[in-house]
């Protein structure tokens, strides 16, 4: 018996985890193309979106407005996560503890 498993994508790994950690955000998927990305709003305002060249930062942050996967050299999506959630914080918005 061949059992059937669906690939998850690191975006979608990376959306899920930073979304656990904002009680009040909400996840939009955008399938264009053969392509995901995922946007994180909190109220209307658009916090994050993330797609296959990397996170896009849409809030107010010290850091670059794009982290590209290719600039990811140690770590996976969940540290990938920790960082965007760290980078939340700092910005004043309300993260639960993991």
């Amino acid at each position: 018996m061949s059992e059937n498993t669906e690939r998850v994508s690191t975006q979608k790994i990376v959306a899920e985890r930073i979304l656990n950690r904002l009680p009040t955000a909400r996840l939009l998927l955008d399938e264009t193309q053969d392509k995901e990305s995922f946007e994180i709003y909190e109220e209307d305002m658009l916090l994050l979106k993330i797609d296959t060249l990397g996170v896009h930062f849409k809030f107010p942050t010290a850091s670059s407005k794009i982290m590209t996967w290719s600039s990811v050299l140690e770590g996976g999506p969940e540290q990938v996560a920790d960082f965007v959630v760290r980078s939340l914080a700092r910005a004043g918005f309300g993260v639960s503890p993991r």
